[in-house]
């Protein structure tokens, strides 16, 4: 479950029904700002990916999509993400998915200590970190080469 959840304003988000569920299940509701396309921009952006996943894999007559959803969502995990640099699976275990392989495995002792675990999830934690800022540096970069100062009014200018 999760325990927040951003959502624009439509009525099927921000209905008192929503609102009792999410108490409910102890989930924070967070309504993005109206008007404001960057807030609920990343979702929108899974969003455009799920469907074009989704029209690979699906029939004719597209009605088995939900049947694809799982492999779906495990595609979109394993793809290396630009503002990141790794996979969100790869963020979240510390690894690449175990699929099944091309040749035969190697040895089952070689597993990782605890220790080294801990050092390669840190390690990744770090680089994520670091190549989201330097994404997040690059994206006001963008917005702001469009950006347009406030103008200040004087009282009694006409406007």
């Amino acid at each position: 479950m999760p325990t927040t959840v951003i959502s624009d304003r439509g009525p099927q988000f921000v209905s008192k029904f929503m609102k009792e569920l999410y108490q409910m299940l102890d989930i924070t509701q967070n309504a993005s700002t109206a008007f404001h396309p960057q807030t609920d921009g990343q979702m929108k952006r899974v969003n455009q990916e799920v469907k074009k996943y989704l029209c690979i894999f699906i029939n004719h007559r597209q009605d088995d999509w939900a049947d694809w959803l799982p492999l779906v969502e495990f595609t979109y995990n394993n793809q290396v993400h630009s503002a990141t640099g790794k996979s969100l699976f790869m963020v979240m275990y510390g690894r690449n998915p175990h699929v099944i392989p091309d040749s035969p495995r190697s040895s089952p002792f070689s597993v990782p200590t605890t220790n080294n675990f801990a050092d390669a999830m840190t390690q990744i934690h770090k680089e994520v970190q670091n190549t989201m800022e330097a994404s997040n540096e690059k994206m006001k970069a963008q917005y702001d080469k469009h950006k347009r100062n406030s103008v200040m009014y004087q009282i009694g200018e006409h406007v």
